[in-house]
């Protein structure tokens, strides 16, 4: 027995489409959760007008798991693909514990990052920070 294969153009197209589909059920979702008057619309059509404040929590976690699933589905069908060489994260901060501003005079906030004014001067005459 032979299977058909798919291309992955009809892979992509389905993702797509599929995609499409849980994009709009998480806009139904989220307008629910924004106080949008379709409570018969939903959750067996027990609620009139709006629906009560709990179940907009619900609407509101399911509209985040159909774009959760939208994404996935494009993910795997290689639509959310970013070719890199290489990727740059922006470094931390830490002053130095080595005493220096304490030796200095200068006041420093709970972080130990010195405190200064919109010029880079710092509690201390004479002593100026610089950087970020």
């Amino acid at each position: 027995m032979h299977l058909p294969t798919f291309s992955a153009d009809i892979s992509q197209r389905s993702a797509k489409l599929a995609a499409a589909g849980f994009g709009v059920v998480a806009a139904f979702q989220l307008r629910l959760a924004l106080v949008a008057p379709w409570g018969r619309a939903t959750l067996g059509g027990y609620n009139d007008g709006t629906l009560p404040p709990e179940l907009r929590v619900v609407s509101s976690v399911s509209m985040a798991v159909f774009t959760g699933a939208a994404f996935v589905v494009l993910g795997r069908a290689g639509q959310w693909v970013i070719p890199r060489a290489a990727v740059f994260t922006r470094p931390v901060n830490v002053p130095h514990a080595d005493g220096l501003l304490a030796g200095l005079g200068c006041d420093v906030d709970e972080a130990g990052v010195p405190v200064v004014d919109a010029t880079g001067r710092t509690s201390t005459a004479g002593v100026w920070a610089a950087g970020t």
